[in-house]
This record gives C-alpha cells, sequence and structure tokens, in this order.
C-alpha cells in the first residue's frame, strides 16, 4: 500500500520548533517574544529580588538550551538585549554593569548549558552511540 507522505515545514518536539532545514528560527522568534512578555508582567512587581527575577525569567530561557540556543551574532544580540532590559527592572541590580549583573543572578544561560553537555558527553553519560559521527 502506497501512501504519500504529508510534507510539514515546521514541528514541535518536546517544546522545541525545528523546521525542515533544521533551523530553529521560529522556536528563537517564539522564545524572544516570550521573553519580552515576560519583561511586562515582571514590571508589574513592586518589589523584585534576584530570586524572583531567576525564578521568572531566566529559566524561561534556559529550557532546551542546548538545542535551541543561537549562534548567530544578531540572534544572540537579540537574546542579550532583552535580557539586559529585564535585568534593569530588578532594583539592587539596575545601577550595575550588565556582566556584573549577569554575575549576581548567575545567567550563563549559553555557557552553563555548553558546559554540562560537555561534562556528560566527556563522562560517557549519554553513551558511546550517542557522540559517534
Amino acid at each position: 500500500m502506497d501512501q504519500d507522505l504529508n510534507q510539514i515545514k515546521v514541528e514541535k518536539d518536546l517544546g522545541v520548533k525545528i523546521d525542515q532545514d533544521l533551523n530553529f528560527i521560529e522556536h528563537f522568534e517564539e522564545k524572544i517574544n516570550k521573553a519580552n512578555m515576560m519583561v511586562g508582567v515582571i514590571r508589574t512587581f513592586v518589589t523584585m529580588g534576584e530570586e524572583m527575577f531567576r525564578s521568572l525569567y531566566v529559566a524561561h530561557l534556559e529550557y532546551a538550551n542546548q538545542v535551541w540556543c543561537p549562534y548567530k551574532t544578531k540572534d544572540v544580540e537579540a537574546v542579550e538585549r532583552v535580557q539586559r532590559r529585564a535585568t534593569k527592572l530588578v532594583p539592587d541590580l539596575k545601577d550595575l554593569p550588565y556582566e556584573e549583573t549577569l554575575k549576581k543572578l548567575q545567567a550563563y544561560r549559553r555557557s552553563r548549558g555548553d558546559m554540562v553537555e560537555t561534562f556528560k558527553i566527556v563522562n560517557g553519560v549519554y553513551g558511546r552511540d550517542a557522540c559517534e559521527a
């Protein structure tokens, strides 16, 4: 029995959107939009501590980051623009330089995720087959 397969332009798997060219453009754009909306929500809080900010904002951008993490300069800059604006909403941090703010918030999304994945690969967490080409 012959059957035609439907061509799908974008698929969502485990909450991550990937297109037919194996790009994460739609997922990335959705993340930026949600991050911008989260900035709007954060503005409604009268007081905002570092821990609450981490819970509301940073965790949102970390989900499946190792899969969709932006690597193009324009995409990295888009994430950083939203994050810079968001971190200025934490009263105790708004006057600090951005790099110092990231240290205080422990907001090392990309580098932290990369280090965790590298550790898992080096220590055989995924098994030998997962790392062979």
